[in-house]
This record gives structure tokens, C-alpha cells and sequence, in this order.
């Protein structure tokens, strides 16, 4: 546009040479003038051409929509052409300074969790270390829930210190462990102790050379302890299987 305007506005200044050097006629002074009227038009074309450009770049700048922090692209859902909705997600940017843990868990294992539950979180290249926090949302309930993640299904787990304290970084795997229950002082044995036969727990203990079976009551239970409520004492001498 601004081309076309300037290639009429020259060829305006043009005409109104050839009108100037032309011999005197009668006509001459009014063919001046509407050379002269042709070259303001296509000035004030050329003008209406910049302004909207200047307009057009003005609309643009004022459109910008600036992130209020510094971060990282992290997902980009639109491209040119695409039908933008208010409120929409479009680009996702994230502060990779403030990371948390996020994981999907099967509803059987969410039942037991509470948002702002303590957690230990653990490097998995580095299980000598850890570092605390605390469950900020679970899947489609809560208080904390994210409104800008609706139908999360995720657990997000928020750290009590900067990640990259323990130089963790995006992306990093890490081991989470949220106590259910605790218990202190409990007469515990290990799960290899513990036999089952027809619905029935029992543990074999030994007294001299002497083996019986003895019904046992469970509590909490891990991968290393099983807590024995009743049935035994401490000291007692348990076979293993």
C-alpha cells in the first residue's frame, strides 16, 4: 500500500511538470491547478497509508501480552491462523526456579492422601538425600486445588526449599514419601515373618526346640515392617519362612 501511494504520488508530481512545460493555451493555468489538486490527494494517500501503519503497529504493541515473571516456554497451543477463545491456555510459561513434584496415582492410593500432608522427597540419583514439603493439590478435590489447572489429575507436591538447593532441575526424576501413620515403640516384624493360610495370620515360634503356630494381629505395614498388635512379646523368637 504504501508503494502504490508513493508510485501515484510521483506520477501526480509528474503530470504537473508536463502541464507546467507545456506551451501557453488558454487551458494551461487550469490544467496547473489539477495537476497541482491530483499531487495533494496522492500526498494525503500516502499519508493515510503511514498513519495506518503507524496505527496498525500501535494496535499491535498495545495487544502484547507480557508475562509477569521471568520463565521458560513451556507449551505453545496456538499458531497463526487458529481460533484464539477468551481465557483460553495458549502458551504456558513456567518459572523453572519455583519447580514441584507432580505425579499420577491410582484413585486406590489418592483415598489416602490429604492435601498439605508432609512429604520427604528424595533425588532418585541421589537416595542419601532429601529434602521436606507438603501435598498442595490432589485430583478434582480440595481447597488448594489450582484454578488455572481445571481437571488436573495429578498429585502436585510443593517443596519447602528451592529445588535447585538439592540441584534439582525440570524434569528430574525423585522419590516421594508421604507417611500415612506413625507409630513409635511397636513390636514390629519383617514382612517375611508374617504366613497365611486360609484367611489365617500366624507367625512360628520357636521356644527351645519346640516350633508353634501363633495367630498374630497386623497394623501398619511397609515394604520392611509389619507392626504385630497381638499375639506376641518381645524377645519371643520367630521362624522366617
Amino acid at each position: 500500500n504504501i508503494q502504490r501511494a508513493e508510485i501515484n504520488l510521483d506520477t501526480a508530481k509528474l503530470n504537473q511538470q508536463l502541464a507546467e512545460a507545456a506551451e501557453d493555451s488558454p487551458s494551461k493555468d487550469i490544467e496547473v491547478a489539477i495537476r497541482e489538486n491530483a499531487v495533494k490527494l496522492a500526498q494525503l494517500a500516502l499519508d493515510e497509508v503511514m498513519l495506518g501503519v503507524s496505527d496498525r503497529a500501535a494496535i499491535i504493541e498495545s495487544a502484547k501480552i507480557v508475562a509477569p515473571f521471568d520463565g521458560q516456554v513451556m507449551t505453545v497451543g496456538i499458531s497463526p491462523g487458529t481460533v484464539v477463545s477468551a481465557f483460553g491456555s495458549g502458551i504456558v510459561v513456567a518459572d523453572v526456579n519455583n519447580l514441584e513434584v507432580v505425579a499420577t496415582l491410582r484413585r486406590a492410593e489418592v483415598e489416602d492422601l490429604t492435601e498439605n500432608m508432609p512429604a520427604v522427597i528424595s533425588p532418585v540419583n541421589r537416595p542419601g538425600e532429601s529434602i521436606t514439603g507438603s501435598i498442595r493439590q490432589l485430583p478434582y478435590q480440595g481447597t488448594v486445588t489450582d484454578p488455572e489447572t481445571p481437571g488436573d489429575d495429578t498429585v502436585r507436591v510443593v517443596l519447602e526449599s528451592l529445588p535447585s538447593e538439592m540441584g534439582l532441575a525440570l524434569n528430574d526424576r525423585v522419590n516421594v514419601t508421604i507417611p500415612l501413620q506413625n507409630q513409635t515403640d511397636v513390636l514390629w516384624l519383617p514382612p517375611q515373618a508374617i504366613r497365611t493360610f486360609e484367611g489365617r495370620r500366624f507367625v512360628v515360634v520357636r521356644d527351645g526346640e519346640v516350633e508353634q503356630r501363633v495367630d498374630v494381629k497386623l497394623g501398619l505395614q511397609n515394604q520392611d515392617r509389619v507392626e504385630i498388635t497381638e499375639g506376641l512379646t518381645e524377645g519371643q523368637i520367630v521362624v522366617g519362612t
